[in-house]
């Protein structure tokens, strides 16, 4: 039995500026390709070598973004490098605010109507009540 594998891209970038540009998602792959029953697209949003293209969109956020979450319609960035978080609106897909947190947050954690952040660096972590 064949096993498929596939990527979704997302970009968030640190900067300034914005871009949408085109990109290729992974191939699939199967453990046994004597049992793969793929079939080839000759759709025009694939590229020559047979990959389909996506639309990436790419977001400035503060500096040193690392890993978001997704709650209340929104993405939340964590700023390791300048302590803040960049609350994105997934339908405009633009930044909506911009909190200052503790010093280096990391991956923040969405219960009880909030946004926790832990702050790796001072040892703390911030509450943001959300809606």
């Amino acid at each position: 039995m064949g096993v498929a594998l596939g990527v979704a891209v997302f970009a968030i970038s640190g900067g300034d500026g914005s871009s949408r540009e085109p990109a290729a998602s992974a191939a699939s792959e199967t453990t046994d390709p004597s049992q793969d029953t793929s079939t080839a697209s000759s759709s025009s949003d694939t590229t020559e070598s047979g990959l389909r293209e996506f639309a990436v969109d790419t977001i400035p956020v503060g500096d040193s973004p690392f890993i978001p979450v997704h709650a209340d319609g929104a993405i939340w960035v964590p700023n390791r490098g300048d302590g803040t978080i960049s609350r994105i609106d997934t339908t405009t897909r633009q930044v909506t605010d911009t909190i200052p947190v503790g010093t280096s947050p990391v991956t923040p954690v969405h219960a009880d109507g909030a946004i926790w952040v832990p702050n790796l660096t001072d040892g703390t972590i911030t509450r943001i009540e959300l809606g």
